[in-house]
């Protein structure tokens, strides 16, 4: 689907209306903004606006997904990132998993697929720090070992 007709689209559903009207009384804390992640992380630091939290709810292709993550760790490196479709998207888990083992990151994943760079407690969910791959650590390992003979 081109992104013309994504956009048509979208502009006729009310998804955008609900999601205000849902955060109405919250009007003074959430500043949800429409537009692209990398866009908007570009828009937050040009008015020099530091957020505690911010939501992903974007592109949930490997790449493009893991570029937005990466644009809000590295912009908002003590923010709380979150998003959703971990359960669902192999590629959301992927980049996830990946960002956060690269910057050292807690990930919290709950009973709906949702993902957050926090440690929350509670019993609908799990928080864990991502390793890297035991096979990749071994064999490089089996690697340096061949090498020293």
């Amino acid at each position: 689907m081109g992104r013309r007709k994504l956009r048509a689209m979208l502009d006729r559903h009310p998804l955008w209306d609900t999601f205000r009207a849902n955060l109405w009384d919250l009007r003074d804390r959430v500043v949800p903004l429409r537009m692209a992640t990398v866009e908007g992380v570009d828009f937050l630091k040009r008015h020099a606006i530091v957020p505690d939290v911010v939501y992903i709810d974007a592109d949930h292709h490997y790449d493009a997904c893991k570029r937005d993550i990466e644009a809000c760790v590295a912009a908002f490196p003590t923010a709380v990132l979150v998003g959703d479709d971990y359960g669902h998207y192999d590629d959301v888990r992927r980049a996830v998993t990946e960002v956060a083992q690269k910057h050292g990151k807690e990930v919290h994943v709950d009973q709906n697929h949702c993902w957050a760079f926090a440690h929350i407690d509670g019993i609908t969910g799990r928080n864990f720090r991502p390793q890297p791959p035991a096979s990749s650590s071994f064999a490089s390992l089996l690697d340096d070992f061949k090498a020293t003979k």
